[in-house]
C-alpha cells in the first residue's frame, strides 16, 4: 500500500514559468516491522523532522510519542531537516510503532 503526501504546496517562480522543485526533496517513509506501508512525501530541505513527524503520525492516526524514526540506522530528532541529514531524493526513513 502507498499512499502519497505533500506538507506544503510548491511556490510558482518570479518568471511564471512553472514550479521550482529543487526546494523540494521527495522521502519515503516506511514503516517497520511488516506489514510494511509505504507513505511518499514532499517536503522542502529545511522542513523540521517533527513537522514530518506529526503529519505520519495524523495519517496513521496514532500518537507521534509511539513512533520511532530511523534514517540511516539513526534515530532522527525532531531538530534535524533534510538539509542537516544530508538526505537525497527518495531516502528512506523507517518507522518504528511501539
Amino acid at each position: 500500500m502507498s499512499e502519497n503526501k505533500q506538507l506544503q504546496q510548491p511556490e510558482n517562480n518570479a518568471g511564471g514559468s512553472g514550479i521550482q522543485f529543487q526546494d523540494y526533496i521527495k522521502l519515503i517513509l516506511v514503516r517497520q516491522p511488516w506489514p510494511s506501508v509505504e507513505v511518499h512525501f514532499r517536503v522542502k530541505y529545511g522542513t523540521s523532522m517533527a513537522k514530518l513527524k506529526s503529519y505520519y503520525a495524523e495519517g496513521a492516526g496514532v500518537n507521534v510519542n509511539i513512533l520511532r524514526f530511523l534514517y540511516d540506522g539513526k534515530l532522527i530528532s525532531d531538530e534535524d531537516t533534510p538539509t542537516t541529514l544530508e538526505m537525497e531524493d527518495n531516502d528512506v526513513i523507517k518507522v518504528y510503532h511501539e
